[in-house]
């Protein structure tokens, strides 16, 4: 209680932070925080007496909502779209604001003395964005459109006027740590398939994987050297027992399988990649015999790491997917041949020494995987008798004019998985002449830029490698930008130009460059929030 003291009578000033006492992040109607003024006798109200609060610097109100005619009066303070104070709002004032009301005892006297002490408030936290999308809130997500929620994203997108998109079925993992396919035009909500995190929804580029019968190394496109396939012996990372063993004979020799002829005409560096686990043996790499060229990669399966290189390979690849399984692969510069030979290889350390094996024991391979205009394997591609081609996922709002945008001033938040990739974009919001982006720069390096007529203000920050999680705030206004980036304080710039944006992009710079990795929560304010909460919403 917080004493307040009028002539002779006592009265008590009690704060109730009903359901307040953490981040208030308002996904539906603006939230209405209560305070609660205990009188020690009933007083009658007239007008809207109110509470001047302090909001990150902007002024608002807790006003007089009810109680007239008891001793329990309720002041409410409902947030505005953009309000955001993450270290906790004040009270301004610590005397009751009559705002042309009264406030009277039952006999018709005024009450001189409104004072009171203010109760510490830094536990009541605002957080209300005019438009969000939650992607792990639930199964399939939370979003919010000035303050109407919705608990689907095709429902949002009817309502924002926005389109999802992918015209091809593509794989993902589920809660289960289990890949499964979505059908056309069906978003992918991923989940890690080891912790079994929920990441986000994940929008990838158009891709093609080239190898065929890609989930049969049984077939007669694939041919043994020094090594015995067993078919459909275990369980893929589809939780089907579709996966074959190698198997080394027992001369002393290199063993594996070799698919010759894959046609590698392409006009960029290119990628190849498998799954494969510990069949009795730990080690296994991949050779790429392009002409002379030979290009390998060992990697141990048991931990799902890289170890020797050979011959101008551009990076190596490593991924554990559970249940023993681990995606291997590296990336090359430009083919100078339009076919190689690609072998998958069993080994007994981290060398391509030959060696006798016993017959019995083998590595697992399964889903192989050759794509162009890559630096790391996307997601994986099904193939059979001819190469496939996943196609683009593109998730576009428009924003010219709409409630939710403002022409001039804006933040964005998104929290999302780094992409070690090259060149990305989170977000990106444009008009054609004027555009601001969230954009990874490489595998350390994330810009926020804002750009006008080719001119550019970029907020630069070296930030960890691929698959990190990013939590990225960005606002500006006509003359300023600010930046933080996982709780680090605000980077500034300034920035002159024409403001406005008819489209948001979610997870490419327009249908270009796309993320690769999950995208967890997208967030607009339609105002330029402080440094200071800008560092504290990336926390």
């Amino acid at each position: 209680m917080f004493l307040l003291r009028c002539k002779t009578r006592l009265f008590s000033f009690l704060f109730i932070p009903i359901l307040l006492l953490k981040t208030i992040t308002a996904y539906a109607a603006a939230p209405a925080i209560p305070f609660t003024i205990n009188m020690s006798e009933p007083v009658a109200i007239t007008g809207n007496p109110r509470i001047i609060l302090d909001v990150d610097g902007s002024t608002r109100y807790a006003t007089y909502s009810s109680g007239t005619g008891t001793s329990t009066l309720t002041f409410t303070y409902t947030a505005t779209i953009g309000d955001v104070d993450l270290n906790g709002i004040s009270i301004s004032s610590n005397s009751i604001d009559l705002n042309g009301g009264t406030v009277q005892d039952l006999s018709g006297n005024a009450l001189a003395n409104l004072t009171f002490t203010a109760p510490n408030t830094t536990n009541i936290k605002v957080n209300y964005p005019s438009l969000s999308m939650d992607f792990v809130y639930d199964a399939d997500g939370r979003y919010t459109l000035n303050g109407t929620a919705y608990n689907d994203l095709s429902s949002f997108l009817t309502a924002v006027g926005g389109t999802y998109g992918r015209g091809s079925q593509a794989t993902y993992y589920d809660s289960n740590g289990v890949m499964q396919t979505a059908s056309n035009n069906v978003p992918r909500f991923v989940y890690d398939p080891v912790s079994h995190v929920f990441k986000g929804i994940l929008i990838e580029a158009n891709a093609t994987n080239y190898m065929r019968r890609s989930e049969e190394i049984d077939n007669a496109l694939w041919t043994p050297q020094n090594a015995t396939v067993t078919s459909n012996i275990t369980t893929s990372p589809k939780s089907a027992t579709t996966a074959e063993a190698v198997i080394p004979d027992g001369t002393n020799n290199t063993h594996g399988v070799t698919y010759s002829g894959v046609d590698i005409s392409f006009t960029s560096n290119f990628t190849v990649s498998v799954f494969a686990k510990a069949a009795g043996y730990n080690y296994a790499y991949i050779n790429v015999f392009e002409n002379s060229l030979n290009r390998y990669a060992v990697f141990n399966l048991s931990t799902c790491t890289a170890g020797t290189t050979k011959a101008n390979i551009t990076t190596t690849f490593t991924e554990t997917i559970g249940n023993g399984w681990c995606r291997i692969g590296f990336s090359m510069p430009t083919p100078t041949r339009t076919t190689a030979n690609i072998s998958l290889n069993v080994t007994t350390g981290d060398n391509i020494t030959p060696f006798t094996g016993d017959a019995s024991s083998g590595v697992y391979f399964w889903g192989t995987q050759l794509e162009a205009y890559a630096t790391k394997p996307t997601s994986y591609i099904a193939t059979t008798t001819s190469t496939v081609s996943r196609n683009i996922d593109s998730l576009i709002i428009p924003s010219g004019g709409a409630s939710w945008a403002n022409g001039n001033t804006n933040t964005i938040y998104a929290n999302f998985y780094h992409n070690g990739y090259g060149f990305a974009c989170p977000t990106m919001i444009d008009n054609g002449a004027f555009y601001a982006q969230i954009f990874t720069n490489g595998l350390t390096n994330l810009w926020n830029r804002i750009n006008t007529g080719g001119a550019s203000t970029i907020l630069s920050k070296t930030v960890a490698g691929d698959d990190q999680t990013i939590k990225n705030a960005y606002g500006w206004n006509t003359t300023s930008v600010a930046s933080s980036i996982n709780g680090a304080a605000a980077t500034t710039g300034t920035y002159t130009g024409p403001l406005g944006f008819s489209n948001l992009y979610i997870g490419g710079c327009g249908i270009y460059n796309q993320l690769q990795r999950a995208i967890g929560k997208v967030s607009i304010y339609p105002v330029k929030i402080s440094n200071t909460q800008l560092q504290l919403l990336t926390q």
